[in-house]
């Protein structure tokens, strides 16, 4: 009953977080809903960014993430590490970072016109699937790899043991865990593509590049048409939805994924030719998320002395209210370990945080002075957009605790003779 209760509080919370806004700018609206010739451009540049993006990000890091389960060395488990720093850095940083390496002034065009070949553009569609596939490539690689190092070792040794042939071992053992994972990873990437922002603001590179994301934020800063920006902010949310439901709904999680003994595993099945490929795939795709960051780090680090004490507030401000989200985050996913729970907290995600604050500011502003409550409502959205990635990884877990002690959480069984 309190498991009950507490999901339908949850679930209430995120709706009215979510959906509350919305409404309140469809009442302040002039009712105006149009969809004109720009806003149909924008919808389907933005389909096709999302879903070039996804693909991309899915299929390089499947290849990472089994290069990663099967090779043991030194500097792994700081490697893995690393690959969480892309998608939490602040998103205009990873940009400067990546135009510093493939912007027009960066390294790898130099090398370029050192060597007499032309140089490459890093804007429009290409540097925006640049930039997206750099943020979500560790997204997805630490997905592929949480579900192959919960796969049981018996399988690999019962394979082993029969000398199955890569395609046949690929089929056996890897297609199984694609088909379950990356339906859902390709539709959690898909929605924080349809919501991205600062990148297609920074690499878009002009009016043909405009999402609806862009659409939002004009209709609110040059034209305040909330009619406008609630219709296009409707239409990204049933986008989301249909997505997330369709790749929820048909490919579910597995309950049990991890039953076995896990007894050590010698892989006597690795050739010599996957150890050059399982460590060019991480060498490769290693430097590309890494040295960006560097190149940041380093200058950074040049420019340290001129930061000014002032800066030390915002620094405390940002630490403690990214504990609290998270915190918050984390006790709010525990009300969505079902199949309609994720789904519904993925929309958390799917409506764009510019209309969540715009809702939110009209909402508060006859009872108090929004910009005395800013920190509460930034947690707040921060909170609920982090719930999607919270779900997603408690989820198997609580599917297999309740898959493994559900019958011993109801007490001994009582017989009647």
């Amino acid at each position: 009953m309190a498991k009950r209760t507490f999901s339908i509080i949850s679930n209430c919370i995120l709706l009215f977080v979510v959906f509350g806004p919305l409404f309140v700018l469809i009442f302040h609206a002039d009712q105006n809903f149009t969809f004109t010739a720009a806003d149909k451009a924008a919808l389907e540049f933005t389909l096709l960014q999302a879903a070039l993006s996804s693909l991309l990000s899915v299929v390089l890091a499947w290849p990472l993430a089994l290069a990663l389960s099967r090779r043991q060395f030194k500097g792994r488990h700081l490697l893995i590490v690393a690959l969480s720093v892309p998608f939490i850095l602040p998103v205009i940083v990873a940009v400067l970072g990546l135009l510093s390496i493939f912007g027009h002034s960066g390294i790898l065009n130099s090398l370029l016109q050192f060597f007499g070949f032309p140089i490459l553009s890093v804007y429009g569609l290409a540097g925006v699937l640049l930039a997206h596939i750099f943020f979500n490539i560790p997204l997805a690689t630490r997905a592929f790899l949480l579900a192959l190092e919960r796969r049981p070792t018996e399988l690999e040794r019962v394979a082993d043991g029969l000398n199955l042939v890569s395609l046949t071992r690929f089929w056996i053992l890897d297609w199984p865990i694609i088909r379950f994972v990356a339906p859902q990873i390709f539709s959690l990437i898909f929605v924080l593509c349809l919501t991205s922002f600062a990148v297609v603001l920074t690499l878009g590179g002009g009016p043909k590049a405009t999402t609806l994301e862009l659409a939002i934020y004009q209709s609110f800063r040059f034209e305040l048409d909330f009619g406008r920006a609630a219709f296009l902010a409707f239409i990204q949310l049933c986008i989301a939805a249909f997505t997330c439901t369709l790749s929820i709904l048909i490919f579910d999680l597995p309950t049990n994924f991890n039953s076995g003994f896990d007894r050590p595993l010698h892989k006597r099945y690795l050739s010599v030719w996957s150890f050059f490929w399982d460590f060019g795939v991480i060498i490769l795709l290693g430097l590309f998320l890494t040295v960006p960051l560097i190149s940041v780090l380093i200058k950074g680090i040049q420019n340290f002395y001129l930061l000014e004490n002032t800066i030390w507030i915002p620094i405390i401000n940002s630490i403690v209210l990214a504990l609290c989200s998270a915190l918050i985050s984390t006790i709010l996913a525990m009300g969505f370990m079902n199949r309609w729970g994720e789904v519904v907290g993925t929309l958390s995600i799917a409506v764009s945080p510019i209309i969540i604050g715009a809702g939110l500011f009209l909402m508060v502003r006859n009872i108090t002075n929004p910009f005395e409550i800013t920190f509460w409502v930034t947690l707040t959205v921060n909170s609920v957009m982090g719930l999607p990635f919270s779900i997603r990884i408690m989820r198997p877990a609580s599917n297999e605790i309740i898959s493994n002690f559900r019958r011993l959480s109801h007490g001994p069984t009582v017989w009647a003779w």
